[in-house]
């Protein structure tokens, strides 16, 4: 469940840097572009008052906290490319 879930909105700020654009297809109404896209939020429940500055988390908990449901509004086709390892700032 999204953080604040009916209480509040949760804002998501998003970053997108562009690395590539083309081809475009006049005839198609088609174009490729390559980002790399970034969002931030803030999810109080993670709040950690420990001992400890920093706190490191294995991937299988970083994959149990919520994320966004982001989707480009009329998008033909979206590709998320895999990395070896999961690439997460938490």
């Amino acid at each position: 469940l999204r953080p604040g879930l009916g209480d509040r909105v949760t804002e998501v700020k998003t970053d997108i840097y562009v690395t590539s654009f083309g081809p475009v297809s006049d005839t198609d109404m088609e174009y490729t572009v390559d980002v790399f896209f970034r969002q931030r939020w803030t999810d109080e429940r993670l709040k950690f008052n420990g001992p400890m500055n920093i706190l490191r988390l294995n991937n299988l908990m970083a994959s149990k906290i919520w994320t966004p449901d982001t989707f480009f509004h009329n998008g033909k086709k979206s590709v998320a490319h895999n990395m070896t390892m999961p690439n997460k700032l938490l």
